[in-house]
This record gives structure tokens, C-alpha cells and sequence, in this order.
């Protein structure tokens, strides 16, 4: 029986792009994945007698993954008194280790960490690291951009699919080639 590659090629090749794009993505996707940036760093001085300075940051918490984050751990040099987290959830503190423990995050879930503190303490002072039980968390740079168009996004992933289609064409047919040699 004698097999036109052409055809096969051309039906195979779409079908394969779509299915290795989606384990691709899935593969990716199913893990836990901890991220970390440093939302802003502010300085009030108070209206007072002896015009007081304080000092405050936020740090944004996200699991990106598909999977939950546990055993959460933010890290700090030292740990100001005054803390507040968003949205409420369940966390202790560690004095002796200086750090805040939040047992779980589960996929997509974020929070914001506020601190609030007093000279000679600095923002660079307070926040070492965040660690979990699947390592430490990603830190990010945080640049304001903005977003293509959803057209645009769109006619990105369909070129992609297209050349990718094309590519595993190419190499059906040249299997198809080398096969009949």
C-alpha cells in the first residue's frame, strides 16, 4: 500500500501543532509557581509636635501554579510590630526566626503584605526573602506596560499555530521523503 505523505502532512500537521502546544502549556502550568515584588515604599511624616517619620512598604504574594503553595515562609531581617494582611488569612509569626507563616496559597490566590515601622528601620531593613515548600519564591520587577488588544493577542497565537503547522508539515514530508529512499 503506497501512502501519499502530501495528504497525511497536511492533516497531520495541525493536529499535532495543537496538541503539543496544549501539553506544552499543560506541562507549564501544573505546578506551583510562588512570585514576589515589592508593591511601593512610602514615608509619612506626621502632622505632631516632633513631626514623627514612618516608614511603610507593601509586599505582593501570588501562586501563578496550578497547585497549592504550602508552608509559605516571608523572611525578614527584622519583623515590625505592625503588619497587615490582604485579603485576611491564616498566618502566624516566628520572633525567634523573624518571620511570618502562611500555611497554604492555593492556585491564583494573592495576597498583600503592609508594613508599617518607625526610623532607623528601612524597607531595605525589614524583607530578606519568601521560601516555600517548592523553593523560593520568583522575585519580579514590576513595569508598568500596556496591554495589546485582545485582536491583537489573538492573531498572535493564530500566526504561531500557522507556523508551527507548517513546521511539522515540512517534517512529515521530509520523514515521507527519507521513508521512500
Amino acid at each position: 500500500m503506497n501512502m501519499d505523505f502530501e495528504v497525511v502532512a497536511r492533516l497531520l500537521a495541525p493536529t499535532v501543532s495543537a496538541l503539543l502546544s496544549g501539553i506544552i502549556k499543560r506541562a507549564l502550568d501544573a505546578r506551583a509557581s510562588l512570585t514576589e515584588h515589592i508593591g511601593h515604599v512610602s514615608t509619612f511624616e506626621l502632622n505632631d509636635d516632633i513631626k514623627t517619620k514612618v516608614f511603610t512598604h507593601s509586599l505582593f504574594l501570588k501562586n501563578r501554579g496550578r497547585k497549592t503553595v504550602e508552608n509559605v515562609r516571608v523572611v525578614h531581617n527584622v519583623l515590625p510590630q505592625n503588619i497587615f494582611i490582604h485579603p485576611p488569612v491564616e498566618y502566624s509569626t516566628n520572633a525567634r526566626t523573624n518571620e511570618i507563616i502562611i500555611p497554604r496559597l492555593v492556585p491564583k490566590e494573592s495576597i498583600t503584605i503592609s508594613y508599617l515601622y518607625y526610623p532607623p528601620l528601612t524597607c531595605g531593613h525589614v524583607h530578606l526573602h519568601v521560601k516555600s515548600d517548592v523553593g523560593f519564591a520568583k522575585s519580579l520587577e514590576v513595569v508598568e506596560i500596556v496591554r495589546p488588544s485582545r485582536i491583537f493577542n489573538w492573531m498572535f497565537l493564530a500566526l504561531c499555530f500557522i507556523g508551527a503547522s507548517y513546521l511539522i508539515y515540512w517534517i512529515i514530508k521530509l520523514v515521507g521523503y527519507l521513508a521512500n529512499l
